[in-house]
């Protein structure tokens, strides 16, 4: 029995969605009161876990689990009005934009909107910017970005997709030197000719060979 010291709380998990599309990082948000926008969450039940929950709202959004998640810290979103204090246990998820359960893409609740047009109140701000930085420190070190490319990409969309996370410019040579550097980042013989009549070659990520691999990923 908790002491009267003790504090329950109402917890809640709350996962923000990334994709990109169009040459542009995306968020998902769901259509609230007012006109608002509000992130996708889940109320933590007895004897469930936050991991599982948090697995819980992906899956039920996403046509199948080719997801990257990872937790970002907790948020006290507590009323003073109301009796019960609440805790929200905020995650990121990674993730394809068409990868959305078909019929929830595009409806009055769940769409996708630009990240950097997203009107968000200052709350919603400091989440997304947290896990941004979450997501800077991890590419780097970790292949997470491919989780947000199709299985198919050229090494601009790549680029492109990295300077976009990171907010910084790359160096287009050092950045493909250490491309090829990496055999689980593998050429195809397929060509992109939507950008030039020359083309790109299109490459594809091998998660089984990195796993196998001793060569550090390092982006």
């Amino acid at each position: 029995m908790p002491s009267s010291n003790s504090t329950l709380y109402q917890v809640s998990v709350c996962c923000l969605f990334f994709g990109y599309k169009d040459n542009e990082l995306k968020l998902l948000v769901q259509n609230g009161n007012g006109g608002k926008f509000c992130f996708p969450q889940k109320p933590l039940q007895p004897e469930a876990t936050l991991y599982g929950t948090a697995c819980a709202v992906a899956d039920s959004l996403l046509q199948k689990n080719d997801y990257y998640i990872k937790q970002i810290g907790a948020s006290d979103v507590s009323d003073p009005l109301h009796e019960v204090p609440k805790l929200t246990i905020m995650y990121y998820v990674l993730t394809q934009c068409d990868n959305l359960q078909p019929g929830i893409s595009g409806t009055d609740s769940f769409h996708w909107v630009t990240l950097s047009e997203t009107n968000l109140n200052g709350e919603q701000k400091m989440q997304v910017e947290t896990a941004l930085k979450r997501i800077r420190r991890k590419i780097s070190i970790r292949p997470i970005a491919f989780y947000l490319l199709p299985k198919l990409f050229t090494l601009s969309q790549l680029q492109h997709l990295y300077e976009l996370i990171l907010n910084s410019p790359v160096d287009k040579r050092n950045f493909r030197k250490r491309v090829c550097e990496m055999y689980y980042i593998q050429q195809t013989e397929l060509i992109d000719k939507t950008s030039s009549k020359r083309g790109a070659h299109l490459y594809t990520f091998n998660p089984e060979l990195y796993r196998k691999s001793r060569i550090i990923f390092k982006l």
